[in-house]
């Protein structure tokens, strides 16, 4: 069942009127308007995350990186065989990646991806959004 609720707000600036509309289906929220104009509310958030996914034949993966688990933020990731992606952090649309010394195995770029690329001045990767890396 579609229901739209509407809530006339005076009473913090009596000089003000706001009307809010909430859309629902089935009792989950689908739309919010205020004075008539769509409303994304939430609010807004620098962070964002992303998927990067490990093609090859990794046996172990380990990178420095803010990554997002089930159990929270970790400073380094590291994935066994058997998990072929994990999910970094984005601050403003972009996270910095580096290996780790002695562990990390070597990878490359698909010639496609571009949500990931090499700071050769600095020796870490940059990435921007959904990526692939293959483990030679």
């Amino acid at each position: 069942m579609i229901k739209t609720y509407g809530v006339h707000d005076h009473w913090t600036d009596i000089a003000k009127k706001n009307d809010v509309d909430i859309m629902s289906v089935d009792g989950v929220i689908t739309g919010i308007k205020v004075n008539g104009e769509d409303y994304g509310g939430g609010g807004s958030s620098d962070f964002s995350t992303a998927v990067v996914t490990v093609t090859g034949k990794p046996t172990f993966f380990a990178a420095e990186v803010a990554s997002l688990t089930e159990n929270g933020l970790k400073g380094t990731c590291r994935k066994s065989p058997s998990e072929n992606s994990f999910t970094v952090v984005l601050y403003q649309g972009s996270t910095i990646m580096q290996g780790v010394k002695g562990i990390t195995p070597s990878f490359s770029i698909p010639a496609d991806e571009t949500n990931i690329i090499l700071d050769e001045s600095n020796g870490w990767y940059l990435i921007t959004g959904d990526c692939t890396i293959t483990i030679s």
